[in-house]
């Protein structure tokens, strides 16, 4: 998998979760990309979370040519694996 694609991504949820959420508090997991699909553009699977909410999220992003089309909401979604809260100790 392109890194540097990777890395795109991951910059990307996170300025639009701030923006979403309105909130400085984020933290994404690896983009992964979803294999099930077969249009033209690529779809990712990022799991994300924003201390003001509490739980963990999932965004889809569409990415065609390295280009991002599309960030979108899927809601709660299941931690990271092997993840803990990122803000427990703070909290």
């Amino acid at each position: 998998m392109d890194n540097e694609l990777l890395a795109q991504i991951k910059l990307a949820v996170i300025d639009w979760a701030q923006e979403q959420f309105s909130s400085q508090e984020v933290v994404v997991g690896t983009p992964e990309r979803d294999e099930s699909e077969e249009d033209d553009a690529d779809r990712y699977l990022v799991a994300f979370a924003v201390r003001t909410l509490g739980y963990w999220l999932v965004a889809e992003v569409w990415v065609n040519h390295k280009d991002i089309l599309s960030i979108n909401d899927l809601g709660e979604g299941l931690p990271l694996e092997d993840a803990s809260w990122p803000w427990a100790s703070a909290e």
